[in-house]
């Protein structure tokens, strides 16, 4: 048994000791393939028969060094490939997280983020219109804006029962409000009161109001507590009868 380079590659040549045997051929610690060719013992690797290359599936050193080449190339670019796929897919779901948190929210019609309700007319509009309740009085709270100059001649409407059915009308109120062109109007502070024995705070009553120049809005008014901290403010004045 002895050592030989071939191909740059440390090979390893196995016989039996009468002189005459198959020779085998290791790459390190690896059998590469088996010869029919012979070697006699003390001759060279020069004077040996060339491997027959048919019967050595495997190959010579020089061959396993390319297979192992190819091998390890296909690896790298399997694994490179598998690397850029998840590169991808991680920025196609960040792009899209982005994209859902920079849109806002759509919604199908206006609502009012606060206790009351809006309504509007061609000019005039109504902000967060609430009736704030106490011993059946009640009174007109929000903001109203026009586009043009305008008036506030009325508030009519009715108490409504748990099922929104008519429980008794208001009684109205005539107070006049003035509205200034492109001006905020405090319909809190004009002092439009309505009363009705019926009113139940926690449910609706359907309150319309009338202007000198615009159509008249009719809104669906939550009815609240005065002895709520938010509308304490806004109590109605007791009325005497």
């Amino acid at each position: 048994m002895g050592r030989r380079v071939l191909d740059d590659n440390p090979l390893l040549v196995t016989g039996r000791r009468d002189g005459r045997a198959p020779m085998a051929f290791v790459v390190g610690d690896r059998l590469v393939g088996r010869s029919s060719g012979w070697l006699r013992a003390g001759t060279s690797s020069a004077s040996k028969r060339t491997p027959d290359r048919s019967l050595n599936p495997i190959g010579s050193g020089r061959d396993i060094e390319d297979s192992t080449s190819q091998e390890t190339s296909m690896i790298s670019a399997s694994r490179f490939r598998s690397r850029t796929v998840l590169l991808v897919t991680a920025g196609a779901l960040l792009a899209t997280t982005a994209v859902g948190c920079s849109q806002e929210p759509k919604v199908i019609r206006p609502y009012t983020p606060a206790a009351g309700v809006s309504g509007a007319n061609d000019t005039v509009k109504l902000r967060n219109i609430v009736l704030v309740a106490q011993d059946g009085q009640a009174r007109l709270s929000g903001m109203a804006v026009a586009s043009a100059d305008d008036a506030i001649t009325g508030v009519t409407g009715s108490a409504l029962k748990p099922d929104n059915s008519v429980a008794a009308a208001l009684a109205p109120s005539t107070t006049r409000v003035p509205l200034t062109r492109q001006t905020s109007v405090n319909l809190t502070d004009a002092g439009i009161q309505v009363s009705s024995p019926k009113l139940t705070e926690g449910l609706l009553a359907s309150v319309t109001i009338t202007f000198s120049q615009g159509e008249p809005i009719t809104l669906q008014t939550p009815v609240v507590s005065a002895s709520h901290a938010d509308f304490s403010p806004a109590a109605p004045t007791p009325i005497h009868s």
